[in-house]
């Protein structure tokens, strides 16, 4: 009887449980790389546009950071926004305040973000050195998980500067957008 297994022109086989780890190490690998090179550390090297700030960063990058009850919203002077005023309750940047703020941010009853804010929510609000850059407003349940990364990130923030690279890139989206006007 002839060996059908080493015969010439036949394929040998190897068990599908052999190519099993490999292709799941290769996906491991790329889902690896993928991530470090998306993840919101700030180091990147990459355009601008593809990187993040680090938490810390965050806080270092910020004009002000505060957290307060509306106590009233009017549009804004561009479209697409409002300003809130604040009875401030918790200044987090600066480290203290006025008992009231005025802010101008992205009007969250715009597109699908969550609905109008109307006197009396209670918002966290973000908003960066920058005027291109558009403030971040927390309300419910979301002002305790961001207080809580704020905590998280403050010490670091301390000893953190705002990185050139963002910075620069605003300056640059700012011009670009004053030359278009």
């Amino acid at each position: 009887m002839t060996d059908r297994s080493t015969s010439p022109g036949r394929r040998i086989r190897r068990p599908a449980s052999a190519a099993g780890p490999a292709a799941a190490a290769a996906a491991c690998a790329g889902a690896v790389a993928v991530l470090l090179a998306t993840a919101p550390d700030g180091a990147g090297t990459g355009p601008v546009e593809d990187r993040a700030l680090s938490g810390p960063e965050r806080i270092a990058c910020a004009q002000v950071i505060v957290e307060g009850d509306v106590t009233s919203v009017r549009p804004g002077g561009r479209p697409h926004t409002v300003t809130l005023e604040l009875a401030a309750t918790d200044w987090i940047v600066p480290a203290s305040g006025e008992g009231k703020a005025r802010l101008t941010v992205p009007d969250p009853a715009y597109g699908d973000l969550d609905g109008a804010v109307e006197a009396g929510t209670r918002v966290l609000v973000w908003a960066s050195r920058r005027p291109a850059e558009a403030a971040t407003v927390r309300r419910g349940a979301d002002i305790a998980e961001y207080r809580a990364s704020l905590r998280q990130d403050m010490p670091r923030s301390r000893e953190t500067a705002c990185p050139d690279w963002w910075r620069d890139h605003l300056d640059d989206l700012a011009a670009d957008t004053a030359a278009r006007q």
